[in-house]
């Protein structure tokens, strides 16, 4: 295992990019990457609070209008992609809302959104895109390499 971990955001990570280099001595066959994240659904008072800020924000004369949004029933969702680089050079990202993903990247086959292409030696960047972030989240991490 090249990487298992357990990384915690909130808000004040929301909207940027958090990089985990590691690297690899020798070639491999396949890179494995597990990703998971929890909660996907941002808590219904946090939904309800977030939804009237952006009220206050960007259509104020809507406020007081029962029918423009229910902030009971308003549902935000927490997001977070993860992107992958070696040397700099991009490998692919996943755009999924499918949790936990597995993704596999090698010469014969990837995982959709991820290029086929050798598994060689040298420094690699995983990217935790942090789209929106509006609750405590978990973000659970493992990297494998198979020789």
């Amino acid at each position: 295992m090249i990487i298992d971990r357990v990384f915690n955001f909130d808000i004040k990570y929301n909207k940027s990019h958090f990089p985990i280099e590691f690297a690899l001595g020798e070639d491999h066959k396949s890179l494995e990457i597990y990703f998971n994240y929890s909660p996907t659904l941002v808590p219904r008072e946090t939904s309800a609070c977030q939804s009237l800020e952006c009220i206050k924000r960007y259509a104020p004369n809507k406020i007081n209008d029962k029918n423009f949004l229910d902030l009971d029933t308003v549902e935000l969702v927490n997001i977070i992609t993860l992107s992958l680089f070696q040397e700099g050079e991009y490998i692919g990202v996943r755009h999924s809302g499918d949790l936990p993903q597995l993704l596999v990247i090698s010469e014969d086959r990837s995982s959709l959104g991820f290029l086929k292409r050798k598994i060689s030696k040298g420094n690699y960047t995983i990217k935790l895109n942090i789209h929106n972030v509006l609750s405590p989240v978990r973000v659970k991490l493992q990297v494998r390499a198979e020789k």
